[in-house]
């Protein structure tokens, strides 16, 4: 896997840049633009109570969430373009989550220039509005060094925008809906040890949508009919911030299958699932995880159902039930869920799938 740094207080970087103007670059020096990893949360709309965000339910609302600590790589500016019908702020919170500054957006390219210290930076917007911001972060002469050393070219996927659709094990706090489904942190592991960041990573693609919850199916049959993959109309939600996902990988039915949904329902739904996914995003590229195993005769029969519908619908299967994951000491941080060392087996064992 190509080794790279995680970035650390990456707005004191941007307020410096700021202050010398044109990020006191030379012409030798190369700049490399690249989208942010952008999380979000749906139906909160916030006020600001004793410096602190405070939400509540608004189906209206969404939220934006930029993390400078999960960014793929050290950024020396930040950049939001704002439409000119579009009235936008964006908050700037410290990593206790307390609000340390505020700056209203304008029509066009806007350099964020918050106090130093920002760690998460918020948008909260109306949902109609989501996709009409545009986030670019720029790429400092070591970072970019970094990238274009670090990028695999030979390989089909570099680059590419990355859509999930998943459970529990693609969740993760601020880049799952709803922003209160979010798995990852589990035990020892981060958001960044998750399977989707670290295979992002791999292959310097870029995260257009994590449409993953914890707890969720395809069916309609686990209590939450709205988180259900196909009747839910999940698969037609995997586009964000104005751009359409390139490679999509769907990891979801492990708990339709091990609550007792009959595997034929199972089926019905992922159809009506990929049928969604193949109407909205026809020129992505499809593939469709099996599971590890965890002593467990229903996912062998649902990785048989995946692997059918797989070739039905022309999608590439990651086949995962060979992983063993389950079987190392010590790798799930809950019996079924990986743990830091469990994310790190899971991870290149994908990889491994994508390269094939």
């Amino acid at each position: 896997m190509v080794c790279v740094k995680i970035a650390a207080g990456l707005l004191s970087a941007l307020v410096l840049v700021m202050d010398v103007g044109c990020g006191g670059k030379t012409p030798q020096e190369p700049e490399r633009e690249i989208a942010p990893l952008v999380g979000y949360r749906d139906f909160t709309r916030i006020s600001v109570e004793e410096e602190k965000l405070t939400g509540e339910w608004d189906e209206s609302r969404r939220l934006d969430v930029i993390d400078l600590e999960d960014q793929f790589y050290p950024l020396s500016e930040l950049t939001v373009t704002a439409p000119e019908d579009m009235e936008q702020a964006v908050y700037f919170l410290d990593g206790g989550e307390s609000v340390i500054g505020e700056q209203k957006l304008q029509a066009g390219a806007n350099p964020l220039s918050g106090p130093e210290g920002t760690r998460y930076l918020v948008f909260p917007m109306a949902a109609e509005d989501r996709g009409r911001l545009r986030f670019q972060g720029m790429l400092g002469a070591e970072a970019a060094k970094e990238r274009e050393e670090g990028c695999i070219v030979s390989e089909t996927l570099n680059g590419k925008r990355l859509s999930v659709l998943g459970d529990s094990l693609s969740s993760a706090v601020d880049y799952s809906p709803d922003g209160i489904y979010g798995t990852y942190p589990l035990g020892d592991a981060e958001v960044t040890d998750v399977w989707w960041y670290q295979v992002a990573k791999a292959f310097d693609m870029e995260i257009c949508c994590i449409n993953a919850y914890g707890g969720s199916g395809v069916t309609d049959r686990l209590g939450r009919p709205e988180t259900a993959a196909g009747a839910g109309g999940r698969g037609r939600r995997l586009d964000a911030n104005g751009e359409m996902p390139e490679v999509i990988i769907v990891w979801i039915g492990a708990n339709d299958a091990l609550q007792g949904v009959p595997m034929d329902t199972i089926r019905e739904a992922y159809r009506k699932m990929l049928e969604d996914i193949k109407e909205c995003y026809p020129s992505a590229e499809l593939y469709l995880a099996t599971y590890y195993l965890i002593d467990s005769e229903e996912l062998r029969q649902l990785n048989q159902v995946i692997r059918g519908l797989g070739e039905e619908y022309g999608a590439q299967i990651l086949d995962m039930e060979g992983c063993d994951v389950a079987k190392q000491e010590g790798a799930l941080a809950d019996g079924s869920h990986p743990g830091r060392e469990g994310c790190r087996i899971v991870a290149e064992y994908m990889e491994e799938l994508l390269r094939k």
